[in-house]
């Protein structure tokens, strides 16, 4: 179980470090991607096979409504590669949805670690979660994203069970 609160800053090209303690639970191989309330999430490949992948795998392509859930979760989804100082370049596109610029917060949330602008996670820390309208334009949260996809799982599951 991930837990714990860690602050500190990206550098000049963008990149960050998972701190050690947390960074030890992960796995060989992991990804970064959007999370609820404007934070980011570094999961294992393991987790998202369970929760996403193995879930996606039986979906039509010609599902219209599946196909537009599973492009929302897949296309902000990147594979973490380290460099030899065990930093990595978080991607812009996940930068901006998250609002990071340089004071960053990575917190253990039990199954994931989430990561955070520190802006952001002390206003959502105060009870303000006012923060979709400082998400990119276009960009929806992750959570109303994963809850979309839920439904659209439990319709299928209730018509091919019938």
């Amino acid at each position: 179980m991930f837990k714990g609160i860690y602050y500190h800053q990206t550098d000049e090209k963008g990149r960050i470090r998972i701190p050690a303690k947390l960074k030890a639970q992960l796995g060989e191989k992991y990804f970064i991607t959007r999370g609820g309330l404007g934070s980011l999430v570094i999961a294992s490949e393991d987790y998202f096979e369970q929760n996403i992948f193995s879930k996606i795998k039986d979906i039509e392509y010609t599902d219209v409504d599946a196909m537009r859930s599973i492009r929302a979760i897949t296309s902000f989804m990147f594979d973490i590669e380290e460099d030899n100082q065990g930093r990595f370049v978080m991607p812009p596109v996940l930068r901006d949805y998250a609002g990071i610029e340089k004071n960053i917060v990575t917190i253990g949330a039990g199954n994931v670690i989430e990561v955070w602008s520190e802006d952001r996670f002390n206003k959502n820390l105060n009870g303000n979660t006012d923060y979709e309208q400082d998400l990119p334009e276009g960009s929806l949260d992750f959570n109303q994203v994963l809850k979309e996809f839920n439904k659209l799982l439990r319709r299928n599951s209730n018509t091919n069970g019938q």
